[in-house]
């Protein structure tokens, strides 16, 4: 063995560890935050992969087994058609196998949907007042995917850190989200968006009253939902529910591949809205209720 090889075994050895605990690592966030969606995670493995294939073009990455440039271009194409094959993948209608909620009359059926629950101990009346009062200054990693999603739409501005509570956006509409029902245990919003001739969607004003009845080329309706159950051992349940309808086959599937793309950032974004929730809960006072 060289003094070449004796001196990159170290590195090589510090790759592979750091390798290894960016697996563990984002395969622990995938697993607890991010449901299992084939199109969108197939997406996202077709970037990984082309992106490892750019660097081995570079300079081929032997300790991948890539030893060449000419497998690094093949496996470029192997990305390149994972991506945009799982990316433009059609998407076919659905509707809930769950019991009836409130989201149901607001949107029955739809393209893309995701769900996610949280559990606490904490008593009941603590995880509504959570639920209303929680903020945006609650949820860093929320703000910065969110600002991330912001400037891929073409939105350069950063949004402040509010502390005030969320919903108090929602009821003014400023960030285009509307309520369509509210109530202490099931509470129903909603977003209107349009498509930009690029195929990106864009919030598009209309009144709840209105919502409806927004249908149409290049129209997207997304529902979304917060509910808080009591189980029988004594948990408190809170779920929320996201689902997104587009008319016609062409916004259908321009928001296919919007959807694949930023489905991991958005199933984060609302696994930590509803950690905040639970966090926001269980550290409440009696006095603060």
């Amino acid at each position: 063995m060289n003094a070449k090889n004796v001196r990159l075994r170290p590195l090589r050895a510090a790759a592979y560890a750091l390798l290894a605990v960016a697996v563990i690592g984002g395969g622990w966030v995938l697993w607890r935050s991010v449901p299992f969606d084939l199109p969108s995670y197939a997406t996202w493995a077709g970037l990984v992969v082309a992106l490892v294939a750019i660097v081995s073009l570079l300079k081929p990455q032997r300790w991948l087994g890539i030893a060449t440039r000419g497998r690094a271009a093949i496996l470029l194409l192997v990305g390149v058609a994972l991506t945009t094959t799982a990316a433009l993948w059609p998407s076919s209608l659905h509707r809930s196998a769950r019991e009836k909620h409130r989201i149901d009359d607001f949107l029955p059926e739809y393209n893309f949907a995701e769900y996610h629950e949280a559990r606490t101990r904490a008593p009941i009346d603590r995880v509504i007042e959570a639920t209303r009062n929680v903020s945006v200054a609650d949820m860093p990693t929320a703000r910065l995917l969110m600002t991330i999603r912001r400037m891929a739409g073409g939105h350069l501005s950063v949004p402040p850190a509010d502390s005030k509570p969320w919903i108090n956006d929602v009821r003014d509409q400023k960030t285009g989200f509307m309520v369509l029902e509210e109530s202490e245990r099931d509470s129903v919003f909603a977003l209107p968006l349009g498509t930009k001739a690029s195929g990106l969607p864009h919030p598009v004003r209309c009144s709840p009253a209105e919502f409806a009845g927004f249908t149409g080329p290049g129209k997207v309706r997304v529902v979304f939902d917060v509910r808080v159950a009591q189980e029988d051992d004594g948990l408190v349940r809170v779920t929320t529910e996201t689902r997104i309808l587009a008319d016609d086959p062409e916004t259908r599937r321009a928001f296919a591949c919007y959807w694949r793309f930023i489905y991991p950032g958005s199933a984060i974004i609302r696994r930590v809205w509803l950690d905040a929730m639970i966090a926001r809960a269980e550290r409440a006072t009696p006095s603060e209720t």
